[in-house]
């Protein structure tokens, strides 16, 4: 018989759904623990690849005679489509104006919108967005052309093929327009008059940040796929087996994540969509130095800081003939920064700062660097070409016109340590604490003796949060049983009618470092192991009825959610011997 075999509870936390963490023992569900989190998120998944949430925010994405609208055309279903389907729709211009199909939107940021098409008996279509100032882009669906960019917001454009003599063609912009139109087109540059002019279309898509999403099929309201609301993040970071994420609430302050565009580009150009990122798809910047005689360098907008609070200020970024050194461009955010060495994956200097750097793979690095504002008010972070790995601040040299790096994934966050990634488009965003729990579960949890055990990676450490495998009463902590990370160290305790009758004090703990910490418990019989060797032991200790189990979150005022990674969490309704929990926690 194993120890498993002995336990009422096990969490494995690679069974998932939406709002659900599967136990593996019990498996009648008894077990299984509520997940919450009021907000999307990220994750790295088994490929190793960030993975966020995925939208279309249109209506009827492929019922084009309902939500659209159409202005002297026709628009007639049952077509060949590009996916051997016939759901293609024909859009045929039926007088002597100019023929297209209407959606109305109401949504803002930098989006991108994407259609299915191929010629008729004409071979142009051209996409436009009603937002000053009215950008159109013409697409040869004939011939798989790009065509001529007229107006202006528009962040780039592609036509590719899909098959069937389709190609998707996409147009990616930045602001809140009123409608999308599709127009038939008679030439690049032209648009068509001619009754009876007509193309084909099918799977229209409109999705948040540089490139066009996998088609969402969408009917009377707009549909979010991958890590949404509720979705637990079963995340791979580092390889190897995967863990639940548990991770406060954090506040990304920058309203461009991966829109480089839209902050002050100085002394060089920067260029969307010209290298896979670590999402995997083709969407990370290029920031290319001209060649001038001075700083290089990119200011986002500014950021409200407090003075004493610590940002996180974090780049995804890959060499491209430079290095990257990250600095407060004010004196509120102070003068500190930080140079990383891409080609080598280390950081070459820091000032007054707290630097690292993570390998993503692929020559991508997650560049870190916490400060401290000395000020309270507004300033910038400011990107930083660097023609040396010690070249420090403020660098000036001559550029060469082609040389820089690669970036995504820009992020600033109020607190000590980086949390994941959280997309931006426009506005600041806020990904709400994971939460998983689950109560009425009494006859799990060991009454008058038992032992619960935790897996996890001590991802960081923040004085005063938490992250703890905790059973109650269900209505407060006033009776409790808990093993976990307090105030920045390892701790257990038993707390009955909210006086502690068991304690183990503060056990100090290293980050990075994977603990197995297992916490058995009879009245006047307390043991603690951790990492196969034993902390402490009680012989003075009563025992608290409890009724609810809490992973990550701690909810009462004295304490948050920090970020780590749970392995596994297992309940047993018995003592285990002093031998067993040394075998368990090895």
């Amino acid at each position: 018989m194993s120890l498993i075999d002995l336990a009422s509870l096990v969490l494995a936390p690679t069974a998932t759904k939406e709002g659900k963490v599967y136990s593996a023992i019990p498996d009648t569900g008894e077990g299984d623990m509520t997940f919450t989190r009021g907000s999307s998120a990220t994750r790295v998944n088994s490929a190793g690849l960030i993975e966020k949430e995925r939208a279309n925010l249109l209506l009827q994405s492929n019922t084009f005679n309902t939500t659209w609208t159409t202005t002297f055309a026709s628009i007639t279903s049952g077509q060949s489509g590009y996916d051997g389907s016939s759901d293609a729709w024909k859009l045929q211009n039926t007088s002597g104006g100019v023929g297209r199909v209407i959606q109305s939107l109401s949504t803002s940021g930098v989006q991108t919108f994407s259609i299915y098409a191929k010629g008729g008996n004409v071979d142009w279509m051209a996409l436009y967005l009603a937002v000053a100032p009215t950008p159109y882009v013409y697409y040869d669906i004939t011939n798989g052309v790009l065509g001529t960019s007229v107006g202006g917001n528009d962040i780039d454009a592609k036509i590719e093929a899909a098959g069937n003599g389709y190609y998707r063609c996409t147009i990616t912009y930045i602001g809140s327009p009123t409608e999308i139109r599709v127009f038939i087109g008679a030439s690049d540059g032209t648009l068509s008059i001619n009754s009876g002019d007509n193309i084909l279309i099918q799977d229209a898509m409109l999705n948040e940040g540089l490139v066009a999403q996998p088609y969402i099929e969408t009917t009377t309201t707009a549909v979010y796929e991958g890590i949404t609301d509720d979705v637990p993040r079963v995340d791979y970071s580092g390889g190897g087996c995967p863990s639940l994420l548990l991770e406060p609430s954090r506040t990304q302050l920058l309203p461009h994540s991966e829109y480089f565009e839209g902050y002050s580009v100085n002394n060089g150009t920067a260029t969307a969509n010209q290298i896979i990122s670590p999402e995997g798809v083709l969407n990370a910047y290029q920031f290319t130095e001209n060649t001038g005689t001075s700083a290089h360098y990119i200011d986002t907008t500014s950021i409200s800081v407090t003075s004493g609070n610590s940002y996180v200020i974090s780049l995804f970024a890959k060499y491209d003939g430079r290095f990257l050194t990250i600095q407060g461009s004010s004196s509120i955010i102070s003068s500190n920064y930080a140079t990383f060495n891409l080609q080598t994956g280390v950081v070459e200097q820091e000032n007054i700062g707290d630097a690292s750097i993570e390998d993503y793979g692929n020559g991508w690095y997650r560049c870190i660097f916490k400060i401290t504002a000395t000020g309270t008010g507004s300033g910038a972070i400011t990107i930083l070409l660097n023609d040396s790995a010690t070249g420090g601040r403020s660098r000036s040299y001559t550029g060469d016109g082609e040389s820089g790096i690669y970036i995504y994934g820009f992020q600033v966050e109020a607190g000590n340590y980086s949390t994941s990634y959280i997309p931006t488009y426009g506005t600041s965003t806020t990904r709400v604490a994971d939460v998983c729990s689950k109560t009425g579960i009494s006859e799990l949890i060991g009454q008058t003796e038992g032992t619960i055990f935790m897996d996890f990676v001590l991802d960081s450490v923040d004085g005063g949060n938490d992250f703890r495998l905790d059973v109650t009463e269900g209505t407060s902590f006033d009776n409790e049983i808990f093993i976990g990370m307090t105030n920045g160290d390892l701790r257990a305790l038993i707390r009955v009618s909210a006086s502690n009758v068991y304690d183990s004090g503060n056990i100090s703990a290293t980050v990075g470092t994977r603990y197995k910490m297992a916490m058995a418990y009879a009245n006047n019989d307390v043991a603690l192991y951790i990492n196969g060797t034993q902390e402490d032991t009680s012989s003075s200790a009563t025992i608290p009825n409890t009724d609810e189990i809490t992973i990550g979150n701690r909810t009462d005022s004295k304490a948050m959610v920090v970020k780590e990674s749970l392995n596994q969490a297992i309940l047993f309704p018995t003592r285990l011997t002093n031998d067993e929990l040394q075998q368990l926690t090895k």
